[in-house]
């Protein structure tokens, strides 16, 4: 399923929260609990919470309306992170309007990482590699 509306995934955690750079810090605090309960590294964990600022940024860039929902689920020896907006965009900003420059962090960070815009959602997603368990 695409979209806001999506059902959470029973194998994973959901959280949302307004589209206000003010939950910046909810998200982070929440990806890094996720990231660590699953087996991450501080580096790792650092990394992740960066990527959600930077992800959240490029989301929610177009103003405080409406939300962002972010869903982290395993997916086989990864740990995917996906970001998704809901709610109208700003009136000033155009369609086409490129993300902004800080989702290139993210692609540094995560050699997967995409960006969507579908029709007023916007969508990042990156994954992290799963240490095996000792």
């Amino acid at each position: 399923m695409t979209g806001p509306e999506a059902p959470p995934r029973a194998d994973g955690f959901v959280l949302d929260l307004p589209a206000d750079a003010a939950f910046v810090a909810s998200a982070r605090v929440f990806a890094a609990g996720v990231a660590r309960r699953a087996g991450c590294d501080e580096t790792q964990v650092d990394d992740v919470k960066l990527a959600v600022s930077e992800a959240w940024a490029a989301i929610a860039g177009a103003g405080p309306s409406g939300s962002v929902r972010l869903e982290i689920a395993p997916e086989g020896d990864r740990l995917r992170f996906e970001l998704r907006s809901a709610g109208p965009r700003s009136a000033a900003e155009p369609p086409d309007r490129p993300w902004p420059g800080g989702i290139e962090l993210v692609r540094a960070l995560f050699e997967d990482a995409e960006v969507l815009d579908e029709g007023p959602a916007r969508t990042a997603r990156f994954s992290v590699p799963l240490r095996p368990s000792a």
